[in-house]
């Protein structure tokens, strides 16, 4: 007889997949159906969207142009004593550190003075000395008509000599075996040219003393934009890291040459004697040099777009954007100067 079972569980499977096959068909043209409506909805809204475009008339302007520029304080190289050694000698000890303000008269090294110049002094005083004696020898005897008139005068002549030459060395310390260099005036060391121990020759400079009070930033701007620049151009300087560090000057000088550290022109700005107190050696600052007046047109910073060909904005003209091409200029906050293939009044 067979297996019964096992042939009806067969046809009932082959029934279920056909039913199956058919619903898949019907899901499929239904999805199929619906596509194509929500192609043609997304057509028809597509056709329907308006987009919000904000306008702005352009409007022409007299602007200030300015360039932006960083630097540091310096101390100002004409206020800046160099300051040696009278004679030769060692170095004993460093009594101040570079950047440290002093007082006229602070000390500032402790030198030994050199064996030579001890030995010059020394033999400067027996000179004189003999020169003494011999003035006094020559008197008695011209006195007594034993030498003439010549004979005195050379013998007065050799002891002013001797007393030149003595007072000299004493004036530059051969005569102190040990003396302090100290501070000719006020201001900050702002380079230390010698250390302790270090042998050193007359006249050998020692240190760098500044005036504290005479200071300028040294600003670095863009080789090109040298011809835009001039003496005594407005200058307002802003703190880097303090923004209530602000100094209102003028350009002093717009160097002639690349400084080969930065590859920029130096622009060097005095800095006014009532505003140096609050600026230490070193502070960075951020300026604005003013570069005279320019005619040009304002626009919103949003109109202005930018992309590989260059900067441009679109114009309004006869219902249709127009592209135009523009050259910024300056600017101005929310709005640029700029200049281009466009006019005042004209919308963009």
């Amino acid at each position: 007889m067979g297996n019964p079972g096992g042939t009806g569980h067969a046809a009932g499977t082959g029934s279920a997949v056909k039913r199956a096959a058919a619903a898949c068909v019907l899901v499929g043209a239904l999805m199929a159906g619906g596509s194509a409506a929500a192609a043609g909805d997304s057509e028809a809204a597509a056709a329907d969207v308006a987009v919000a475009v904000v306008t702005a008339d352009v409007r022409a302007a007299t602007v200030v142009r300015s360039f932006s520029a960083f630097g540091s304080v310096e101390a100002d190289p004409a206020a800046t004593d160099v300051v040696a050694l009278p004679r030769a000698g060692v170095i004993r000890r460093v009594l101040v550190r570079a950047g440290e303000r002093v007082e006229a008269g602070t000390g500032l090294l402790e030198v030994d003075t050199a064996p030579g110049p001890r030995m010059q002094y020394a033999q400067a005083q027996a000179a004189l000395r003999y020169a003494e004696t011999q003035v006094a020898a020559t008197q008695r005897l011209f006195d007594g008509q034993l030498a003439t008139r010549e004979q005195l005068a050379q013998a007065q002549r050799d002891l002013a000599d001797a007393q030149a030459n003595e007072h000299a060395l004493r004036a530059v310390g051969a005569d102190a075996q040990r003396a302090v260099l100290r501070a000719p005036r006020a201001g900050v060391v702002t380079q230390l040219l010698v250390s302790t121990g270090d042998r050193t020759v007359a006249d050998a400079a020692a240190l760098n003393l500044s005036a504290d009070d005479a200071l300028i930033v040294r600003l670095g701007i863009a080789p090109e934009l040298a011809r835009e620049i001039s003496a005594g151009a407005h200058v307002s300087l802003v703190g880097v890291f303090d923004a209530t560090l602000v100094v209102e000057s003028a350009v002093t000088q717009v160097q002639g040459m690349v400084n080969p550290a930065t590859q920029l022109l130096d622009v060097i700005v005095a800095v006014p004697k009532d505003r140096a107190a609050a600026l230490p050696l070193g502070t960075q600052m951020r300026a604005s040099i003013a570069a005279g007046t320019v005619d040009a047109l304002l626009v919103p910073r949003s109109a202005v777009l930018r992309d590989e060909t260059g900067d441009h904005v679109f114009v309004i003209a006869a219902a249709h954007a127009q592209r135009r091409s523009v050259q910024m200029l300056q600017d101005e906050g929310a709005q640029i100067a700029l200049a281009g293939s466009l006019n005042a009044g004209d919308v963009v």
